[in-house]
């Protein structure tokens, strides 16, 4: 049986957070509203909006889930956008580091 597998973009909304400072000062709030980081992956289907994908940084240790909220057709991209949130509520700063860190996510700010 051969199975194709089906090239998506991924792009993935993270929580805000509070980052400690490597220094003496306060840690400090980072909003993450107007950010998306973005990856292109193989998927064997695309998705339906409530999927949770599990996902990987090439900087992190482990997988994370991600929470699918829509797949379209982008003419631009000439592939599925699959739209995503972070599955959990909060993200431990170690992840959100490892996400920055990525040879294999980018980030790009929302106009």
């Amino acid at each position: 049986m051969i199975t194709q597998m089906a090239q998506v973009l991924v792009n993935l909304r993270i929580p805000s957070l509070t980052v400690k400072s490597t220094d003496d000062s306060p840690a400090k709030r980072v909003d993450n509203s107007a950010l998306r980081f973005m990856k292109t992956v193989d998927l064997a289907a695309i998705p339906k909006a409530g999927a949770v994908l599990d996902m990987t940084a090439s900087a992190a240790s482990a997988p994370f889930g991600c929470t699918v909220k829509r797949a379209e057709w982008d003419e631009r991209e000439n592939m599925f956008v699959i739209s995503c949130s972070y599955a959990k509520p909060s993200m431990p700063e170690a992840d959100y580091r490892a996400l920055l860190g990525s040879s294999d996510w980018v980030s790009k700010p929302l106009l």
